[in-house]
This record gives C-alpha cells, sequence and structure tokens, in this order.
C-alpha cells in the first residue's frame, strides 16, 4: 500500500500544475489577474451576515458551529485544528506555505479568535467539508515571523504529519478503508510529497512546489471577491497603487510584490497605521475593522494577483474529485465543471449524506 501511496502522491503533485484547460503565464512576463486588480480587490459583503447566521444554525460533529474548529496541541508541540461532519467520507489534511498557519483555513470566530479566514485556504475548508470530508491544518513547528519564518522542515514536522495521518482518522471515526489525502503548498508541499515514504495514504496535491524535472505552470489569477474588503476600500487601495506606479496601463501588478518598489505602498498604505486610519474613515462602506486581518486579505489579494507563489483554493473540489477516481479523469473538465464563481459566496453544502445526524436509537423495551 505504501507504494501505491507513493506513487499517487507524486502522481496527484502534478494536479495543481499541470491543469490542461488554465491558460499559463510566461515567468518572464509581468504577472496578474485576468480582470484588473481593482476588481480583484473590490468586494460586497452583501448576503454574508445571512448567511454566517445561516450557517451558524448548523453544527459539525464536535457539536460546534459550521466551520468552527477544534484546537489541539500535538506530543511534538504542534497546534493542530480540525473539524468534521458528523458522518465523514475521507479526511484531508493541509499543509501550509511558508508565513502560514493552521487557523489561517477556518473563519475568525470567539471560539478561534486568531483564525484568519484567509479566502482560499477558507475556500479549501468549505469545499472539502462539503464533499464530506473531515479537514485538519497543522501548523508548522517553526512559528518565527518574518521571512522565510513559519516554513515547515522534514526534520521537525515529517513525523507529527505522520502521526495525523496515522491517528486521526481513529479519533474521527472514519469508516474503514476511508480515503486519507494531504495537500501541501510550498513548504508543505515538500512535507505532502514525501510523507508517503514513512506513512500510508491514499494521495498527495501539491501546490506552488513540483518534483524535480516538472514544469511548474502558473495561472493568471481571475477576478475574486473578498468579503473583509468592501467596494469602497477597494477603490482607495487601487487608486493608491496607481499613484505609485504599482500597476501597468492594463491594470495588472507591474512589480514584484516582493521587491524594494512597494517600500512605499507598504508604510504608507498598508502599515497597520495607515489601515487603521484609513479604515476608521469609511465605517459606513467598510464593515470589517479589525486591522491585522483586513491587511492579511489585502496582501493575499496582491500575491494572488502577482501569481508567482500563492496557494489557490478555488480547485480542491476538482482534486478531490480526481483523486478519487484515481487520477483517471481529465483535470481540465473536472476544474470547469467544479470551480466556484466567487469564494465569497462560496457556502459549506451540508445537504449530502455526511452531515445527516443518525436520529437517536430508540429506548430498549420495558
Amino acid at each position: 500500500m505504501r507504494a501505491a501511496a507513493a506513487v499517487a502522491a507524486a502522481v496527484a503533485a502534478l494536479l495543481l500544475f499541470a491543469v490542461a484547460a488554465l491558460p499559463t503565464q510566461d515567468p518572464g512576463a509581468s504577472v496578474g489577474p485576468v480582470q484588473a486588480v481593482r476588481e480583484l480587490l473590490g468586494a460586497g459583503a452583501s448576503g454574508s451576515e445571512a448567511a454566517a447566521a445561516a450557517a451558524a444554525a448548523r453544527r459539525n460533529a464536535a457539536g460546534l458551529p459550521l466551520l468552527t474548529p477544534t484546537k489541539t496541541q500535538l506530543s511534538t508541540g504542534h497546534e493542530l485544528f480540525y473539524e468534521s461532519p458528523p458522518r465523514p467520507v475521507g479526511l484531508l489534511l493541509i499543509l501550509h506555505k511558508c508565513g502560514r498557519s493552521g487557523s489561517d483555513h477556518w473563519p475568525r470566530s470567539q471560539p478561534c479568535p486568531d483564525c484568519l479566514g484567509l479566502p482560499h485556504s477558507l475556500a479549501k475548508t468549505k469545499q472539502a467539508l462539503s464533499r464530506g470530508y473531515a479537514v485538519a491544518a497543522m501548523s508548522s513547528l517553526d512559528r518565527r515571523a518574518g521571512g522565510g519564518g513559519r516554513c515547515f522542515a522534514w526534520a521537525a514536522d515529517a513525523r507529527a504529519a505522520a502521526e495525523v495521518v496515522r491517528s486521526l482518522p481513529r479519533t474521527l471515526r472514519l469508516p474503514a478503508g476511508a480515503p486519507v489525502y494531504v495537500d501541501g503548498a510550498s513548504s508543505g508541499g515538500s512535507i505532502a510529497l514525501r510523507l508517503a515514504s514513512i506513512v500510508d495514504f491514499n494521495g498527495a496535491i501539491g501546490e506552488v512546489i513540483a518534483p524535480p524535472g516538472l514544469p511548474e505552470m502558473l495561472e493568471k489569477m481571475e477576478a475574486d471577491l473578498f468579503p473583509s474588503i468592501s467596494p469602497t476600500l477597494s477603490a482607495s487601495l487601487h487608486q493608491q497603487l496607481e499613484q505609485l506606479g504599482l500597476l501597468d496601463a492594463k491594470g495588472f501588478i507591474s512589480a514584484d510584490p516582493g521587491t524594494a518598489a512597494w517600500d512605499t505602498f507598504k508604510s504608507q498604505v498598508a502599515s497597520f497605521a495607515a489601515l487603521r486610519k484609513l479604515l476608521t474613515g469609511m465605517k459606513a462602506a467598510q464593515r470589517e475593522q479589525d486591522v491585522r486581518l483586513v491587511d492579511k486579505h489585502i496582501w493575499e489579494c496582491i500575491l494572488l494577483a502577482w501569481a508567482r507563489h500563492e496557494t489557490v483554493g478555488e480547485h480542491m473540489t476538482a482534486a478531490l474529485v480526481w483523486l478519487e477516481g484515481g487520477g483517471r479523469q481529465d483535470i481540465g473538465r473536472l476544474v470547469s465543471r467544479y470551480r466556484p464563481a466567487r469564494l465569497a459566496a462560496l457556502a459549506v453544502n451540508t445537504s449530502g449524506p455526511a452531515w445527516r445526524v443518525a436520529p437517536p436509537s430508540p429506548p430498549p423495551p420495558a
């Protein structure tokens, strides 16, 4: 079984790169969204409150409101966040890229005040839960802030990830033979693609990482809408990006966000002090006032627009269907069929059998 899992892991590494139906970008060209950055940043929170209220009325296997993770600390010191339908059909373990955390995959809530709900990370969770999977996201042992921090490393993290693969299905009472998949991005992908060498599981997904010799295919990001960023805030950010010369004539990002060209934007626009002042001046239009959360979401938008090394959550349903079918289906067609129209409107579908709570057993006869 281990050999089969290793093959599945290697094949699935192609999943989020070799998607034939998706356009690719010349790495030497200016990379940006299919539509203008303003549309990528633009958002509306319309209907989000109603959706949140409806979600809160539904419960996961732990009896908590939908999209509320259980947090635990492994014996190795790793933080693990997980959530399961009442009757899970399988397990998806997610390993983040550098600079991120397991908590990014759930929205901020009273039980999880540190959760950030980064839109593409949250989209993975929503799609996997909708398909009936339990979702777990482990944080790297490295919790250093700043560049090069919060990265996964084989020596520090592999055995902890393997233990989650072995033990969490029992904890969550997955049915015998239920599939276990591992999704990893960048440093997390390096763990996901090698993990089959020390533990059995059914397949892996590698994002922004590929084995030697495989071409890395970069996607153009289509316009997306994040409910934490209002149209008013979006217009203000877009105007300042234009004034600072960070957009080209077509509205595409013109410079790598990791270079000094962005220093003025970081200090005068996207610093916590500048954002706090900006948000305070648009309270009526900008409902989300948490500076830390808005800052994280803005930078995810910008990095997605640059499309050079960022997590993409739109294709999780297609990925799971492809893995369930043993990699025999056309991934391009699956992406076209299952890609959500708007991440901001994506909700967990709880109509499937995994979310049906069994009625209580009748009392024994007197």
